[in-house]
């Protein structure tokens, strides 16, 4: 399984974007995803370094990871759902606010 796991921010972002659309371009199937939570002011490393990087935090991250490359608003609202069991939420996909 390849694992991506770069720091938050638009650079970040835009890398595994590219990295995904390359990857199901070629045929094959995107591995796990894992950017920091936009409140999370370190970098991996540091996490890493202060032990904060549990199970629990790296389910989190991929979460947020699966979010962030959602092909559509639909998916994204569909992957909170199942995620929250909320049915009302706001949340952004392409710069648009859902």
């Amino acid at each position: 399984m390849l694992v991506w796991a770069l720091d938050r921010g638009n650079a970040g972002e835009r890398a595994i974007r590219k990295h995904v659309e390359r990857s199901r371009a070629e045929g094959g199937k995107p591995g796990q995803h894992c950017p920091l939570d936009g409140k999370i002011k370190e970098d991996w490393n540091d996490l890493h370094l202060k032990g904060k990087l549990t199970p629990k935090d790296l389910e989190t991250y991929r979460y947020y990871g699966v979010l962030l490359i959602a092909r559509n608003a639909t998916d994204k609202a569909l992957l909170i759902f199942q995620h929250t069991e909320r049915h009302e939420f706001h949340f952004e996909h392409d710069s648009r606010l859902y």
